[in-house]
C-alpha cells in the first residue's frame, strides 16, 4: 500500500493564513486486509477486515 501527500500553504510570514493539499492512498489500488478474528468453537472460523480500495481527495483549510 502506498499513500501520497503533497500540499502548499500560504507564504513564510509566520501566519500560516491558508494551506492546500492533494493526497491519495493506497495508490497502487493493492488488496490488503486490516486484521482479522478467530472464532473458538465447534468449528474454527477466520475472518478478515479488507482495507480500503483507492482514494483521493483535495484538503484545503483557511484560518479566519
Amino acid at each position: 500500500m502506498l499513500n501520497v501527500s503533497y500540499g502548499v500553504s500560504s507564504p513564510f510570514d509566520g501566519n500560516k493564513n491558508w494551506d492546500v493539499s492533494l493526497w491519495s492512498n493506497n495508490v497502487t489500488n493493492k488488496r490488503y486486509y486490516t486484521g482479522g478474528i478467530v472464532v473458538a468453537s465447534s468449528t474454527y472460523q477466520y475472518s478478515l477486515y479488507p482495507g480500503l480500495p483507492r482514494t483521493y481527495g483535495v484538503t484545503f483549510r483557511v484560518k479566519l
